[in-house]
């Protein structure tokens, strides 16, 4: 059985938030240029590009007022239209 997309985007968050932790590992131990912190920024763009698509089909469905709890204050956009 597949995910939800509340699960989903939880799960993205988790990887998104391990994807920051190792690019400044990367930063600090190699510098910004290095092959190895460009790869971890690379694919923490790519996670953070699903992440928004995922957020995006959501709010075309109109399903966000059911969005968790946790994204209240991450993303300011999101609730300015909630409020509306």
């Amino acid at each position: 059985m597949g995910k939800t997309s509340l699960q989903t985007i939880a799960s993205l968050e988790q990887q998104i938030a391990a994807g920051k932790q190792k690019l400044q590992e990367a930063f600090d131990a190699v510098g910004c240029t290095d092959s190895i912190a460009l790869a971890y920024s690379i694919k923490l763009d790519k996670l953070i590009n699903r992440y928004q698509k995922k957020i995006q089909k959501m709010k075309a469905k109109d399903n966000l007022a059911n969005l968790p709890f946790p994204l209240k204050g991450k993303w300011p956009e999101l609730n300015a239209n909630r409020q509306q």
